[in-house]
């Protein structure tokens, strides 16, 4: 019997078929997450304590789900980034109070507190950050959106170049219940000022962007160099004052959260992670 043998363009045709389904040498791309813990548990909220959750992705709590992330911690990866790879598609989320096991207990709930687990499609080579932050009584049933799931698009990608050379780039990311003394959230105001002295009173010039609860800031180039990072409700009630230093090329995401509650609010009861997600 003569052997077989098949045209050239066939073989290639083989081969680049068998490597798209992932089974040859080819990456596939996937998506990023990470996990902001923001929850609180009390009654009434001005007692209420931050507590540790459980975070399930498609009912699992291994990578990039977390099992018992901490109160007012944010991912549970190695990189001091936190992202998590996972597979691009139709996922499933799921946050609960740490310890417990079943899909009631989840955190997010409907219109009639009935347990709520929403899915999400990610997509490749994206970047994002779910933010579970909100105030559940001590015991019962959790309000419908006390803790709505929030899943932040992010943008690590390099910053814009002046002359030839990269800016920096930052945003803030507001997961700070009691910015408000109810727990219940507030509107951010984020200043940048040059050099490493605080500004003169915020109510002599205007805040550069904002952050509602719950969710980020526009993005800021800025060029690279030393500034004074100040985050407050309004002009007059600063929760975080800090001096940044920021190199060419860096991506930054400040996550400000709540120490917790106070009668009134400011610097004392909150805390400003700085994160470099990316340099160029």
């Amino acid at each position: 019997m003569r052997p077989v043998t098949f045209p050239i363009f066939v073989l290639a045709l083989f081969t680049a078929c068998r490597d798209s389904t992932g089974t040859g040498n080819q990456t596939q791309p996937v998506a990023h997450i990470r996990i902001i813990n923001s929850l609180y548990q009390g009654t009434p909220a001005a007692s209420a304590t931050p507590v540790a959750i459980d975070y399930l992705i498609d009912a699992s709590t291994a990578s990039p789900g977390v099992a018992n992330l901490g109160g007012n911690a944010i991912g549970g990866g190695a990189a001091s980034n936190d992202y998590q790879d996972v597979t691009v598609g139709v996922h499933s989320f799921m946050a609960r109070i740490a310890g417990k096991s079943t899909t009631t207990d989840s955190l997010y709930t409907t219109t009639t507190s009935l347990p709520w687990v929403p899915r999400q499609y990610l997509t490749a080579n994206a970047f994002y950050t779910i933010v579970v932050s909100g105030v559940i009584p001590a015991t019962g049933a959790i309000p419908n959106n006390n803790v709505p799931f929030t899943a932040l698009v992010d943008d690590p990608f390099p910053p814009v170049k002046v002359n030839g050379a990269y800016q920096a780039r930052f945003r803030v990311i507001n997961a700070a219940p009691y910015a408000a003394a109810s727990g219940n959230g507030t509107t951010l105001n984020v200043f940048i000022t040059p050099g490493p002295t605080p500004p003169a009173p915020l109510n002599t010039f205007s805040a550069l962007t904002t952050a509602s609860y719950r969710n980020a800031s526009g993005y800021l180039n800025i060029d690279a160099g030393t500034y004074v990072l100040t985050i407050a409700v309004g002009s007059a009630i600063i929760v975080s004052q800090s001096t940044i230093t920021f190199a060419p090329g860096e991506v930054r995401t400040f996550i400000i959260q709540s120490n917790g509650p106070a009668p009134a609010p400011g610097v004392a009861n909150h805390k400003l992670t700085s994160i470099v997600d990316q340099t160029y």
